[in-house]
C-alpha cells in the first residue's frame, strides 16, 4: 500500500506541507494567481482547492447558522429606492 502524501486531500500529489502553506496564504487573503507563483503549483489546481474549500465553509456556515429554519437576515439597503438622477448622495 503507498502512503498518503495528504490526509487532507484525497488522491493529491501534493504533499501536507504544500498544502497546509497554500491554506495559510488562502486564510490572509492572497489572490489565487499570487499563491499559484508562490508556490509553484499550477493556476488551476489552486483554483480547485479555492472552489472546494469556499464550498466547505459555506456548508459549515450554514450549518452553524443561529437562522435555523430557512429564516434570512437582510440588510435595508435591498429594500431602498434606486438612486434618483439629479439627486445627490
Amino acid at each position: 500500500m503507498l502512503s498518503m502524501k495528504n490526509k487532507y486531500k484525497y488522491r493529491s500529489r501534493i504533499t501536507e506541507a504544500k498544502f497546509m502553506e497554500i491554506l495559510r496564504l488562502i486564510c490572509i487573503d492572497i489572490s489565487a494567481v499570487k499563491v499559484s507563483k508562490l508556490t509553484r503549483i499550477s493556476r488551476v489546481t489552486i483554483n480547485n482547492i479555492f472552489d472546494k474549500l469556499s464550498v466547505l465553509i459555506a456548508l459549515k456556515c450554514e450549518e452553524e447558522s443561529p437562522l435555523k429554519n430557512g429564516g434570512r437576515e437582510f440588510d435595508e439597503c435591498y429594500f431602498e429606492s434606486k438612486r434618483l438622477r439629479g439627486k445627490r448622495g
